[in-house]
């Protein structure tokens, strides 16, 4: 297996190269939930081509680590860790659209452009952890980190890219499409200067 297919497959489940069989599996049951569409975040923020090729890496992410694991027949072992990992206190249905003061608000939402800077000063205005994000949509809080600093070249594939931007934009309480449509405007620019 290639080893960057490798890393993006691992980055695809939400994965360290340290996973075990078992954490996979896990990671892939996480993942059909949140991809899946019966979820209704997911069903409408989606075309069907772009849900089933989301579906489709899912899918090839999982069957090859699996594949790889049970071939190695070397599942290392990770202590858990004794408590939940830290994040933010505060519950995402106490927010308001009052959270942010008026001519900040009005600033961020008369621009139709989004890019990781501003998508990162809403979550800090809004007192939204990177953990708290990563928990509830199973994005790895280094593809958060890339995001929020246009890394674009340590961001997987476009669909994935675009997936993460909308759920990201959805616990923010912004347009998911309107935010998601300008990052990748930035995203495929960033590649076709390669």
């Amino acid at each position: 297996m290639n080893h960057r297919l490798d890393l993006q497959y691992y980055e695809i489940l939400g994965l360290d190269t340290s996973s075990t069989l078992d954490e996979v599996e896990a990671a892939y049951q996480r993942a059909c939930e949140v991809y899946s569409e019966a979820n209704p975040e997911f069903a409408t923020s989606f075309r069907p081509e772009e849900a089933q090729e989301l579906r489709g890496w899912v899918e090839e992410a999982y069957q090859e680590l699996c594949k790889k694991l049970k071939n190695q027949n070397a599942f290392v072992q990770v202590s858990a860790p004794s408590h939940e990992p830290q994040i933010f206190q505060f519950e995402k249905d106490a927010l308001t659209e009052n959270d942010l003061v008026p001519e900040f608000e009005h600033e961020l939402y008369s621009s139709s452009f989004y890019d990781g800077m501003i998508i990162k000063k809403i979550r800090l205005k809004k007192n939204i952890s990177l953990n708290y994000i990563a928990n509830k949509t199973c994005i790895g809080v280094h593809h958060l980190i890339a995001i929020e600093a246009n890394d674009f070249d340590s961001l997987p594939a476009a669909v994935f890219v675009r997936s993460y931007v909308k759920q990201i934009a959805q616990i923010l309480g912004l347009n998911a499409g309107e935010v998601s449509d300008s990052y990748m405007r930035l995203y495929r620019d960033s590649h076709e200067g390669n």
